[in-house]
């Protein structure tokens, strides 16, 4: 039963590592458009303003999912 249940919480956080993972390639990629001059410059101010919200967006989530997965992480430790 313990095991079931250690295998269960086990997955789920596999699962939010690859969140984390995906999320920071995300992040990564915002940062890296959002710091190109060429970018910035020429792009539509509309287009810019939606970039730096997604960039916002992404690193609320990316707080949220490593917060969770700290949190499993420490509970497998005592289970």
């Amino acid at each position: 039963w313990i095991d079931v249940e250690k295998d269960i919480i086990h997955d789920y956080y596999n699962g939010l590592v690859e969140q984390q993972k995906k999320l920071e390639e995300q992040l990564k990629n915002l940062e890296k458009r959002l710091k190109n001059k060429a970018y910035v410059d020429s792009a539509p101010k509309k287009l810019v303003d939606e970039t730096k919200a997604q960039k916002t967006e992404v690193e609320e989530a990316l707080k949220r999912i490593t917060k969770q997965a700290n949190s499993i992480e420490e509970t497998l430790r005592n289970i």
